[in-house]
């Protein structure tokens, strides 16, 4: 017999002497997944928790057909400040801005879901005021895997961002405060992921989330004052940056109807380029068209308050922590959420 053959007969002799203790057969492993699943829906019996948020993080599950889910907000953001490239916060005349948005999601077929945001602005700043009509996203969203006693739920969703917020022409007098939308078609790419845990702490579980946004905005054409900068003349286009917007999301059962929720958000973008004619600004200076990369970590703290599995209140601030090139901020929101 050859040397090799020998081996091979040998190999599993030697394992099993080196490890006395074989697995267990598979009907003990399934025994044991079957415990835990029922464990894991007796638990849920005894507390079946009801979230309704956090306010940032997106969820992970899929609505199925027939059902519909309605989310308006209101931000209310005091901006008063502006990191810049070395992160220092420095002051700015106090920017006042009133957000409402309105988000529906409803289930397509098994598995899929659709989403629509549509939102609007109005911004004061130095007397000035303005506002209107913003970008509106619209996507749809895949399970990739369901939440199971040890799983936690996956979810993939692909949207874009139609540009139907005004962002050239604006008026001069307006200090920007007109250029409400972006210009460019945004193409989305996100992955979401959350998990409830029961068992660390029974009488409390707790709802962890997770989100990563991948952004790709195409190419921009700017006439004049537009919301990337400009002034009298200009004329050509411009290539915002990337984007990637991260999110981690917690909401704690206090009792099955309230909840304390908060999220880390971190936001980057990267540096727009402009090709064209710059123009001029008011005083007859060359103007800037574009803008450097940037960032951005803010913590939004909240309270739920859920009368049933469908309905669900939220409130809570929202404020920046530190950045760079962006502005420095504290927002008071409110969110209402039911379930058809």
């Amino acid at each position: 017999m050859k040397k090799s053959t020998l081996l091979i007969f040998l190999l599993p002799l030697a394992l099993i002497a080196l490890n006395p203790n074989p697995p267990p057969p598979p009907q003990v492993v399934q025994a044991e997944l079957d415990k835990a699943e029922h464990d894991f829906w007796k638990a849920m019996e005894m507390f079946n928790p009801w979230y309704a948020g956090p306010l940032l993080t997106p969820s992970a599950h899929v609505l199925d057909p027939g059902y519909l889910v309605i989310q308006p907000y209101i931000f209310v953001l005091d901006n008063y400040g502006k990191y810049n490239t070395r992160r220092h916060s420095q002051d700015i005349p106090k920017l006042i801005q009133v957000n409402p948005l309105f988000l529906a999601q409803t289930g397509v077929v098994k598995g899929i879901d659709a989403t629509l945001v549509i939102q609007g602005i109005y911004n004061t700043q130095n007397d000035v005021h303005s506002g209107g009509y913003l970008d509106t996203k619209f996507g749809f969203g895949f399970q990739i895997v369901k939440e199971q006693p040890y799983i936690p739920a996956v979810k993939v969703v692909f949207s874009e961002l139609f540009p139907t917020g005004k962002y050239r022409n604006l008026d001069p007098d307006k200090n920007g405060l007109d250029g409400v939308g972006g210009g460019a078609f945004v193409t989305n790419v996100s992955l979401n992921i959350s998990k409830v845990f029961w068992w660390v702490i029974p009488s409390h579980p707790f709802n962890l989330r997770t989100s990563h946004v991948f952004s790709i905005p195409s190419k921009v054409h700017v006439k004049n004052f537009n919301s990337y900068g400009g002034g009298f003349g200009t004329n050509g286009k411009v290539r915002p940056g990337q984007q990637y917007t991260g999110d981690i999301g917690i909401e704690v059962s206090i009792t099955q109807s309230w909840v304390f929720a908060t999220d880390i958000s971190y936001f980057y973008f990267g540096k727009s380029k402009f090709k064209g004619t710059p123009g001029t600004t008011s005083s007859g200076a060359p103007a800037t068209v574009g803008g450097s990369f940037g960032d951005q970590l803010s913590l939004a703290p909240a309270i739920e308050y859920n009368p049933s599995s469908k309905i669900g209140v939220l409130g809570g601030v929202w404020f920046s922590v530190y950045g760079r090139n962006t502005s420095n901020f504290i927002a008071g929101v409110v969110s209402y959420t039911q379930t058809f």
